[in-house]
């Protein structure tokens, strides 16, 4: 269903409606072959390491690095997400499985009691209560808005032996919803606000060439270099406006609901974990990096100014962003949340993308606590790079 296999490429173009809106959805040209050597680097205006003579308007966060320099590379790769062709699919589909599967898992409920099972009144009531919840689509909300992933991003220097060549770019990706649909019985928890993230990293020997040379988007431990051939790419894109040189975007596939990140379809569907996964087939898009103009750069947690209008030159509020009464860098809500949220419940959990407009749980779900959008990005003071390294980083890298 519109899943793409290694070495193939091809594009898509299918009508989807839904009961909310209707989208024309193509997908881009996609291959898995090995990033081309053209592609895998990029060249800035000048070095993106603050000079001794440079404004220190160019690098309000304080960070060592030019700030609009660091807005080009965040979206020279930026991600392309591929999601599932059931993502906001509110059918009935999963009660068709309800009698029988919710019968399994009560008679397995029971058997886990030993020899009293469900004799017992509070066993039995506590069984129907699983069998109740086995099987459903969660709740009505699209799990998938329009404007989503709203994209975030953090770009600094790397401690360690590549210091200061190295350069990680921390992209955070925001959805109102966690759960949604799900056609399976399993991983059926839902909570409103949903944060996933990745990264990729680029070295330069010059501060203004720069490589991309590995990325961590799919999952916090799977690090991929940049020319492994599993890898899927679109073609090359527009940068920065149209003013860099075009460059290619990474493939996440997103799955249904739950938004867990991807390399491949397959990948997706025979994921060895329990959440029965499903991806592909369904709507895609670039993680915009500008939805209202201005770049979605974060900063850092000790220096983050919007000084020149809101979230101008960094983003503070998550408001204008679509996610009302919510921050970057600090929960606004403190969590209460103990095994369930009643709904009388005033306090709130921070999930970086809800407010007290939204319930972060809802009865009978089981209480999620969800990651606030601060702890995607690096909140330790960077290590920064003396000012003028630009001129002498060459001769550094020729010993």
């Amino acid at each position: 269903m519109g899943y793409l296999y290694k070495g193939k490429s091809y594009r898509v173009c299918r009508i989807i409606s839904s009961c909310i809106f209707l989208l024309f959805i193509c997908s881009e040209n996609l291959s898995s072959a090995t990033l081309a050597e053209s592609y895998r680097t990029i060249t800035l205006p000048s070095s993106i390491y603050m000079s001794l003579t440079d404004s220190p308007e160019l690098d309000k966060d304080n960070d060592g690095l030019i700030d609009d320099y660091e807005n080009r590379l965040a979206d020279t790769w930026r991600p392309y997400f591929i999601f599932d062709e059931h993502e906001n699919d509110k059918s009935p589909k999963c009660n068709v499985i309800t009698e029988t599967a919710s019968d399994i898992v009560y008679a397995a409920c029971c058997a886990a009691a030993g020899i009293i099972g469900c004799e017992i009144n509070s066993v039995n009531e506590a069984c129907k209560f699983v069998k109740k919840t086995t099987c459903k689509n969660n709740v009505n909300d699209n799990s998938l808005q329009s404007f989503e992933p709203v994209t975030l991003f953090q770009v600094r220097v790397v401690d360690g032996q590549d210091w200061p060549r190295r350069i990680k770019v921390n992209y955070g990706f925001l959805y109102r919803l966690d759960g949604g649909y799900r056609g399976s019985v399993v991983c059926t928890d839902y909570h409103y606000g949903d944060t996933q993230s990745g990264n990729i990293e680029l070295l330069s020997d010059d501060g203004v060439v720069w490589r991309i040379d590995a990325l961590s988007l799919w999952n916090s431990t799977d690090r991929r270099v940049a020319t492994d051939p599993e890898i899927e790419w679109t073609g090359p894109r527009s940068t920065y406006w149209g003013k860099m040189a075009q460059r290619p975007s990474p493939v996440i596939y997103a799955s249904a609901g739950k938004h867990h990140q991807y390399i491949t379809a397959g990948a997706c569907e025979n994921e060895p974990g329990m959440c029965d996964d499903d991806c592909g087939g369904g709507a895609t898009r670039y993680a915009n990096l500008t939805p209202k103009g201005l770049f979605n750069n974060v900063g850092e947690f000790a220096h983050h100014p919007a000084d020149k209008g809101v979230n101008n030159p960094f983003v503070n509020t998550l408001a204008p962003l679509g996610y009302p009464n919510e921050e970057v860098w600090y929960a606004r809500w403190r969590c209460s949340c103990t095994q369930v949220l009643h709904e009388d419940q005033k306090d709130e959990c921070f999930t970086g993308g809800t407010g007290k407009n939204w319930k972060a749980s809802k009865d009978p779900q089981k209480c999620t606590i969800p990651s606030p959008a601060y702890k995607m990005f690096d909140l330790q003071p960077v290590k920064v790079p003396p000012k003028g390294l630009g001129l002498l980083l060459p001769v550094i890298a020729g010993f």
